[in-house]
């Protein structure tokens, strides 16, 4: 906050002292002749800050100086127990968003537990059982091998003239 004060200062040092930003839209929005003020710029950017320090001033004087109690009070108008409540803000989001939210997580996860992982466990089974039984043809002998090799050459011979003809 310090850091955007002392830019906000800055900045309205060079609107007000010199004129350094008076005409840097002109070529863009063309000049007209200005009006007399009663008042030059620095006079009442002068006046403006005279009447925020006393203020502050003011301020301090009846706020600041002012002893602290070590207990806060606990009868206190409703703008004060909005504000110790952080002006309701975590209660509400908490209704508004979290709640619902953590019951459409839940609701998600649920999803994907019986679904994502339902089908992606189904495959696994499937994978399985096929190799299960797979291996089950596996003999040892050449002949089975040799079986198999020829039932795959016409599976893909077959697979090819479909496509051709098809």
């Amino acid at each position: 906050m310090i850091l955007l004060a002392v830019g906000s200062v800055f900045s309205g040092g060079l609107l007000a002292v010199g004129g350094t930003l008076r005409h840097w839209l002109q070529p863009v929005v063309g000049s007209h002749e200005e009006a007399t003020h009663a008042l030059p710029t620095w006079v009442a950017t002068t006046l403006a800050l005279g009447v925020v320090a006393v203020g502050i001033a003011v301020a301090y004087r009846m706020y600041g100086t002012a002893p602290i109690p070590r207990v806060a009070p606990v009868r206190v108008s409703a703008l004060t127990a909005a504000a110790r409540a952080d002006l309701y803000g975590d209660a509400f989001n908490e209704e508004v968003f979290m709640r619902p939210g953590a019951q459409l997580t839940n609701a998600v996860v649920a999803v994907d537990d019986a679904g994502v992982d339902g089908s992606v466990n189904a495959l696994a089974t499937l994978v399985s059982q096929t190799s299960n039984r797979l291996r089950q043809m596996q003999t040892g002998f050449a002949r089975n091998y040799a079986l198999s090799m020829l039932v795959g050459a016409v599976l893909v011979a077959a697979a090819l003239l479909v496509v051709q003809l098809w």
